[in-house]
């Protein structure tokens, strides 16, 4: 039942693909005036949060992917007390979607945002939700490789087609992602040399686990290094997916006591797309199944990823280079989503 001593923000963002002006136009028909918020830039996102907080919101529904939730938790854990944090919830509008995904939101429609915002409104449909926190950054996940290059590429090759008049945003998709792939990220890493880095276990005890999740072998202590070699991907993360769905971190939910999931790997391009194994390969990839000797998972509380100056990603949004990151986690309370939302009983 919702209740109406609720306040419900609803936070879009403008830059997020699937934001168009009639979605724009839906929210403002459907949100009341006052709760919905539609700042333009990050220096608006933090004046937004400001006013959020002092205006006592107890509920923020973020209108866009993973990198709008990732901004709009950080800032307001900027300027909110911990005990008066908010609840948070998703509304499916990005490229990347994993919170989305992970909450149950559903694919946006009208009538599903209706059901995604009376799940705000309703205080039995709250769960605790293990967020990443890298210094005074909040996001799902984090990391480095080959993930952050095609996120720094992609924005190139989005500025780049913005510019042609006749290819608007809106109608490209997911097209700029392959194009930033096949044109700059993937020759990146099949022509040069992969980045060495250092993994350190943090200030609590750490272990490998299988892909079902299972502990494997004795725990490494505080401080001891995890890994120390060449990588193509390294990253963190609080939620099984990426952007369109792709469970990059399959174990993430068989994980307890506050661990989130840390993944690595030194495959190489050129060893995913094999010739007799490329197909297999692949599909395995997209389908969350894909195993090989040089892919390693580890159940976290505190990671420090060293490197001689490598990009990084927090939340899906580029943060240039960095030599090291020190990511940890914390609890936030976030909304269920109108798909995990138990059906009315039947009425006789």
């Amino acid at each position: 039942m919702a209740d109406g001593s609720l306040k419900v923000a609803v936070v879009a963002n403008m830059n997020a693909r699937s934001v168009t002006p009639a979605i724009i136009k839906d929210l403002k028909d459907v949100v009341p005036k006052g709760h919905l918020f539609i700042p333009r830039g990050s220096k608006e996102g933090k004046t937004v949060a400001r006013q959020i907080v002092r205006d006592g919101f107890n509920v923020i529904m973020c209108a866009g992917g993973d990198g709008t939730f990732a901004r709009v938790i950080t800032d307001i854990m900027e300027c909110a007390e911990e005990k008066k944090t908010p609840a948070f919830g998703a509304i499916r509008l990005g490229t990347g979607n994993g919170v989305a995904e992970a909450l149950k939101a559903a694919p946006y429609s009208r009538d599903n945002l209706l059901k995604e915002l009376q799940q705000a409104e309703n205080p039995g449909a709250r769960i605790q939700m293990q967020i990443l926190r890298i210094d005074k950054k909040f996001a799902p996940f984090a990391g480095t490789g080959l993930d952050a290059n095609i996120l720094r590429d992609y924005a190139l090759v989005r500025k780049l087609l913005n510019s042609i008049y006749f290819l608007p945003e809106n109608i490209r998709g997911t097209a700029d992602y392959a194009i930033a792939v096949a044109t700059l990220s993937f020759w990146r890493y099949a022509l040069g040399k992969l980045p060495e880095i250092v993994i350190r276990n943090g200030r609590a005890r750490a272990w490998q686990i299988d892909f079902h999740g299972k502990r494997v072998g004795k725990p490494k202590d505080p401080g001891e290094i995890l890994y120390r070699g060449p990588i193509s991907f390294a990253a963190c993360s609080t939620v099984p997916y990426y952007g369109f769905d792709v469970p990059i971190f399959p174990q993430v939910f068989t994980l307890f006591g506050d661990y989130f999931q840390l993944r690595f790997t030194s495959v190489s391009i050129f060893e995913v797309i094999d010739a007799e194994h490329a197909f297999k390969n692949l599909r395995d990839l997209f389908a969350g199944r894909f195993a090989h000797p040089k892919l390693w998972d580890f159940a976290c509380k505190e990671v420090i990823i060293e490197t001689d100056g490598q990009l990084f990603q927090i939340g899906g949004d580029p943060v240039g280079k960095h030599k090291n990151m020190r990511i940890g986690s914390t609890k936030i309370i976030a909304v269920q989503g109108s798909v995990a939302a138990a059906p009315e009983p039947p009425t006789k």
